[in-house]
Protein backbone atom coordinates (compact mmCIF):
# COMPACT_ATOMS: atom_id res chain seq x y z
CA UNK A 1 0.00 0.00 0.00
CA UNK A 2 0.94 3.28 -0.24
CA UNK A 3 4.10 4.40 -1.37
CA UNK A 4 5.59 7.18 -3.31
CA UNK A 5 2.69 9.57 -4.79
CA UNK A 6 0.09 8.33 -2.20
CA UNK A 7 -1.80 11.30 -0.49
CA UNK A 8 -1.48 15.28 -0.72
CA UNK A 9 1.97 16.54 -1.71
CA UNK A 10 3.92 17.21 1.31
CA UNK A 11 6.14 20.51 1.88
CA UNK A 12 4.11 22.35 -1.13
CA UNK A 13 3.39 25.69 0.11
CA UNK A 14 1.77 28.39 -2.19
CA UNK A 15 2.91 31.56 -3.09
CA UNK A 16 2.44 34.68 -0.22
CA UNK A 17 0.65 37.40 -2.15
CA UNK A 18 0.83 39.42 0.59
CA UNK A 19 -2.79 38.40 2.40
CA UNK A 20 -3.58 36.32 5.06
CA UNK A 21 -6.66 34.69 5.85
CA UNK A 22 -7.09 34.26 9.78
CA UNK A 23 -9.18 31.29 11.39
CA UNK A 24 -10.17 30.88 14.83
CA UNK A 25 -11.00 34.38 15.93
CA UNK A 26 -12.70 34.99 19.29
CA UNK A 27 -15.88 36.82 18.33
CA UNK A 28 -14.90 39.50 20.58
CA UNK A 29 -11.78 40.00 18.24
CA UNK A 30 -11.28 43.67 16.77
CA UNK A 31 -8.75 44.71 14.77
CA UNK A 32 -6.41 46.26 16.77
CA UNK A 33 -6.28 42.34 18.85
CA UNK A 34 -5.06 41.53 15.51
CA UNK A 35 -2.80 44.01 14.83
CA UNK A 36 -0.80 43.07 18.26
CA UNK A 37 -1.32 39.44 17.51
CA UNK A 38 1.43 40.21 14.26
CA UNK A 39 3.62 42.40 16.46
CA UNK A 40 6.01 44.57 14.50
CA UNK A 41 5.29 43.36 11.46
CA UNK A 42 4.21 45.64 9.05
CA UNK A 43 0.99 45.89 7.55
CA UNK A 44 -1.12 47.89 4.62
CA UNK A 45 -2.75 50.96 5.00
CA UNK A 46 -5.90 49.49 5.51
CA UNK A 47 -4.73 46.38 7.15
CA UNK A 48 -7.82 43.86 8.39
CA UNK A 49 -10.63 42.97 6.90
CA UNK A 50 -13.21 41.03 9.15
CA UNK A 51 -15.64 38.64 7.94
CA UNK A 52 -19.48 38.71 8.50
CA UNK A 53 -22.62 36.43 7.85
CA UNK A 54 -25.04 37.87 6.18
CA UNK A 55 -26.94 38.05 9.03
CA UNK A 56 -23.92 40.89 10.18
CA UNK A 57 -22.58 38.23 12.51
CA UNK A 58 -18.65 37.57 12.49
CA UNK A 59 -17.22 34.19 11.49
CA UNK A 60 -13.99 34.24 13.15
CA UNK A 61 -12.28 35.08 10.41
CA UNK A 62 -10.19 38.00 9.11
CA UNK A 63 -8.18 38.36 6.06
CA UNK A 64 -4.97 41.00 6.01
CA UNK A 65 -3.39 42.78 4.47
CA UNK A 66 0.78 43.22 4.69
CA UNK A 67 3.07 45.46 3.04
CA UNK A 68 4.68 43.29 1.01
CA UNK A 69 4.81 39.14 0.15
CA UNK A 70 7.79 38.90 2.45
CA UNK A 71 5.53 40.27 5.01
CA UNK A 72 2.66 37.74 4.88
CA UNK A 73 5.18 34.84 4.75
CA UNK A 74 7.34 36.11 8.16
CA UNK A 75 3.86 36.56 9.86
CA UNK A 76 3.42 32.47 9.22
CA UNK A 77 5.91 32.38 12.14
CA UNK A 78 2.56 33.40 14.38
CA UNK A 79 0.30 30.27 12.82
CA UNK A 80 -1.44 28.64 15.65
CA UNK A 81 -0.30 31.13 18.12
CA UNK A 82 -2.67 32.15 20.26
CA UNK A 83 -5.00 35.72 20.28
CA UNK A 84 -6.86 35.03 23.65
CA UNK A 85 -7.72 31.73 24.73
CA UNK A 86 -7.79 30.71 21.01
CA UNK A 87 -5.12 29.77 18.61
CA UNK A 88 -5.31 31.21 15.40
CA UNK A 89 -4.67 29.76 12.37
CA UNK A 90 -3.03 31.24 9.02
CA UNK A 91 -3.63 30.68 5.28
CA UNK A 92 -2.41 32.25 2.42
CA UNK A 93 -4.86 34.14 0.77
CA UNK A 94 -5.47 36.99 -1.85
CA UNK A 95 -6.93 40.48 -2.81
CA UNK A 96 -9.76 39.26 -4.47
CA UNK A 97 -11.11 37.25 -1.28
CA UNK A 98 -10.14 40.15 0.79
CA UNK A 99 -12.31 43.00 -1.35
CA UNK A 100 -15.08 39.93 -1.01
CA UNK A 101 -15.13 40.25 2.60
CA UNK A 102 -15.16 43.98 2.55
CA UNK A 103 -18.04 43.97 0.42
CA UNK A 104 -19.78 41.41 2.25
CA UNK A 105 -19.09 43.74 5.39
CA UNK A 106 -20.30 46.59 3.68
CA UNK A 107 -23.70 45.00 2.64
CA UNK A 108 -24.28 43.31 6.40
Amino acid sequence: GGGAGAGAPTGTQPDHTGYLRLRGLPFAAREADILKFFGKLCVGDEPVQMAFRPDGRLTGEAFVCFKSPEESLAAMACNRGNLGSRYIELFVSGKEEFEAAAAAAAAA
